[in-house]
């Protein structure tokens, strides 16, 4: 059936976009904290750098932020399983807008603080956080106030409330019959291979312009939280990205080769990996863009073949990963401030970094966060999710959501009925 498939129950579980989702999030603490000893720009920076870490970060740089965008894009496509527009946006509001906002003056600035005191301010930080309980706030990196690494879920908010009319739009019949026409076509293979160009023109178009950069990487990935949210959970066009997955998989290694290789040549893989980087030809943006869905294609079908499962692993990941998400750059912004001051070798600085950024995060999590009702609203934590709950069939925040729609011990009930019964915090 090629639709939002927003309304037909399915016995399909979608554990694997969980994975996806608690995978790419992890990577992205590990990415930051190497990002500390890599050769391009970071808030805090080591004296020694690492070609191989530059090299190794890089590889992620293509395709994580697009394949959480869709992933984020499905997610609201979801949430109308249930809700209807008002619902969904008082839904956005509560699991997107108010944890940013309390991110903001609470998690952001202590990571500021730190970011002006490596840059050589000298101010105390009593007098740093009196100045913004006196509300004397100052918007700007160099300020006090700032919403940093949490450009995404802005960014996911407005997607969302920008897209509200159009996905309400798309229930109707004529959406849907709009929508299984489109989706026929996306499922050529030379369509399907071809969308990672079209998904990136909006960006490039803007360029244009002379924008500001924030502007630009807006335009950037909207396409991509839309594709997402209108084709993402068609069943049609997953069953094509599954069947084309390992040619996806085989370009997208062919393509990040020779960018490796030129990008060694150059000694700037910053340039070549960076999504919206500088394009120095057209043969490059093609290849770039290219590139980044090639390898999201591959692993979206790698994840349904291998990661389709449930565990208790996934379950605690899922609850798990929205602070981690919050809390991790402020952490490793404030360790690193002091690890790169020490004299050890820079493979010891990263061990540190890592390691004392993951497990502070988890004692944090684990003994205040997620057993307090008051953090549990602030930061957007459910923590009602058990393994067998299969996940996106309503994620309603970053973490992910866990819904099985294959009860079998109850088949008399309705999807909507198991998912009110079942939901847990997603995207």
């Amino acid at each position: 059936m090629n639709s939002l498939d927003t309304t037909q129950p399915t016995k399909e579980h979608f554990y694997y976009l969980d994975w996806l989702r608690v995978i790419a999030f992890s990577i992205l603490l590990l990415e930051h904290s190497a990002e500390v000893f890599t050769n391009w720009n970071f808030w805090i920076k080591n004296n020694e750098t690492s070609q191989f870490l530059s090299y190794f970060v890089a590889f992620f740089l293509p395709w994580r932020m697009p394949l959480l965008f869709i992933i984020s894009g499905a997610a609201i496509t979801l949430s109308f399983k249930r809700r209807n527009v008002s619902e969904v946006f008082m839904e956005r509001v509560k699991r997107l807008l108010f944890p940013l906002l309390v991110a903001i003056f609470l998690v952001i600035p202590p990571q500021l603080y730190f970011i002006r005191a490596f840059k050589g301010n000298n101010e105390g930080f009593l007098e740093f956080l009196t100045n913004i309980l006196t509300l004397k706030l100052n918007w700007s990196i160099n300020g006090n106030i700032h919403y940093l690494h949490l450009w995404y879920l802005a960014f996911v908010f407005a997607y969302s409330i920008l897209l509200l009319p159009l996905l309400s739009s798309l229930k109707t019949d004529k959406g849907k019959e709009l929508i299984s026409k489109i989706s026929t076509i996306i499922c050529n293979p030379y369509c399907l291979f071809s969308l990672g160009i079209l998904l990136t023109f909006p960006f490039y178009l803007v360029k244009q312009f002379h924008v500001s950069n924030t502007i630009a990487i807006f335009f950037y990935y909207f396409p991509f939280f839309i594709f997402g949210s209108v084709f993402a959970t068609n069943k049609s066009i997953l069953q094509a990205i599954k069947q084309h997955s390992t040619n996806a998989l085989i370009l997208a290694m062919v393509i990040t080769a020779n960018f490796y290789i030129f990008s060694i040549i150059e000694d700037n893989p910053h340039a070549y990996f960076l999504n919206y980087g500088k394009i120095n030809s057209a043969p490059h943006l093609l290849l770039k863009s290219m590139n980044q869905w090639f390898w999201v294609i591959g692993l979206f079908g790698l994840s349904m073949r291998f990661l389709n499962k449930g565990s208790n692993v996934l379950s605690y990941a899922t609850k798990a990963v929205y602070p981690f998400y919050i809390f991790h750059q402020t952490i490793i912004i404030a360790v690193a401030y002091y690890v790169v001051q020490i004299s050890a070798p820079l493979s010891v600085k990263l061990i540190v970094i890592i390691f004392f950024t993951f497990f502070v995060i988890l004692i944090l999590y684990e003994y205040f966060l997620k057993r307090n009702p008051i953090t549990q609203f602030m930061f957007g934590i459910k923590v009602n999710i058990s393994k067998r709950e299969a996940l996106v069939s309503s994620p309603d925040q970053i973490t992910g959501a866990s819904v099985n729609l294959n009860n079998q011990n109850n088949r008399q009930n309705s999807s909507d009925q198991i998912i009110n019964k079942h939901t847990i915090a997603g995207q």
